[in-house]
């Protein structure tokens, strides 16, 4: 579970510890996602609603806390020759309070996302 405060922007890095060919999609419901440095290098941010990663590859990306309070899911999703095995991770991107325990905190209200389920509904967005 990663805590954060609405109005506030915080860094993530993304390291692709896999060993074999299965890229991986990163999405975090209803957020963008600003990459702003891959392998080590600063890049111009680019702003999408996920991310592909293959093995081996490092992202750091910015997200905006900018949804109302609440519990968001965050999903790491592999596709293609993994699609088979329907793999994926889930995570909570949580807006509490930091009064609020963090034992005390929820799973987000609608349903644990299937694997063949999207759970963002913005378009890609690439500035």
């Amino acid at each position: 579970m990663f805590r954060v405060q609405r109005g506030r922007r915080y860094r993530f890095r993304l390291v692709n510890t896999l060993n074999h060919p299965c890229p991986v999609l990163l999405e975090i419901e209803r957020h963008n996602l600003t990459i702003i440095a891959t392998d080590s290098f600063d890049i111009k941010p680019v702003t999408v609603s996920s991310l592909v990663s293959q093995a081996g590859e490092r992202y750091d990306f910015v997200v905006e806390a900018n949804q109302n309070i609440g519990e968001f899911w965050i999903r790491v999703k592999g596709f293609s020759v993994c699609d088979p095995w329907e793999t994926q991770q889930l995570a909570v991107l949580s807006y509490s309070p930091p009064s609020v325990p963090t034992a005390s905190l929820a799973y987000p209200q609608k349903k644990f996302p299937l694997y063949s389920q999207e759970i963002l509904r913005a378009p890609i967005v690439v500035r």
